[in-house]
């Protein structure tokens, strides 16, 4: 029995540590809709610690983003998957991180429902490349405006040089 508990112990501090190395935020809800776990990256994204989420509704923890109390809701309701859906979190300090916000269904081993998981993947770098491709992209064209302009210019003064030359 002892070493049967060491065993279940060493398996609960290793997902502990996988949960708490993950950089995606991830949020667990029970049945009734209240939060159980918030991992290290989903207390950096939220701003709440695990501790004070913890039981509170997951309409409460999120009420200033209240879509994704809704999709946790929803997802509990209808037992179905929501796929990546883009939106804007407003952090517990007023400020807003772009994120992609995925849900699904928690089952246990047994196949028994357990509530839904939320993950929270950060866009603020994804956003950031996207931001800069599009400049870039931008002086690329006014770099082809400006050589197209170029020889537009110099293929009529070329023509007038040779001519006064004559």
């Amino acid at each position: 029995l002892r070493q049967r508990f060491e065993e279940l112990a060493d398996l609960k501090s290793y997902t502990d540590n996988i949960l708490a190395s993950v950089k995606t935020g991830i949020v667990t809800v029970d049945l009734e809709g209240r939060v159980v776990t918030l991992n290290p990256a989903a207390e950096m994204l939220t701003g709440f610690f695990a501790g004070e989420a913890a039981r509170r509704y997951c309409t409460e923890v999120f009420r200033d983003s209240p879509v994704i109390g809704e999709i946790l809701m929803e997802t509990l309701g209808s037992r179905a998957d929501a796929p990546g859906v883009p939106l804007a979190l407003t952090r517990r300090n007023g400020s807003l991180v772009p994120v992609e916000f995925s849900v699904a269904p928690l089952k246990g081993g047994d196949g028994k429902d357990l509530g839904v998981v939320g993950v929270l993947r950060d866009l603020t770098v994804v956003r950031e490349l996207q931001r800069q491709l599009e400049r870039s992209d931008r002086l690329a064209a006014v770099g082809t405006l400006a050589a197209g302009l170029a020889h537009e210019i110099k293929n009529p003064l070329t023509s007038l040089l040779t001519f006064t030359r004559h």
